[in-house]
């Protein structure tokens, strides 16, 4: 089991790439924040089946973590909703 300290940022996505599968099949993408950030999903993890393309231009809590080599990995993301009160 990895160990690594996990971080959550408001950010505010500004491209999204579809990658190429995994091995296994399932879906990986590249997300480019307005920061100039860009991270990916963890190979195989079930966060690559939540991500939508209509997320363009949309703030989220992203989680994310640091490899050993410094590249950042999305782990989780929810869409801010900002409702007046």
């Amino acid at each position: 089991m990895a160990t690594y300290i996990q971080f959550k940022q408001l950010r505010t996505i500004a491209a999204i790439k579809r990658l190429t599968n995994s091995r296994n099949g399932n879906p990986r993408y590249r997300v480019t924040f307005t920061n100039g950030e860009e991270m990916t999903t963890k190979t195989d993890s079930s966060f690559g089946y939540k991500i939508c393309p209509s997320w363009h231009g949309k703030d989220v809590l992203a989680a994310y973590h640091f490899t050993p080599k410094g590249k950042q990995i999305l782990d989780d993301a929810d869409i801010i909703s900002y409702q007046e009160a």
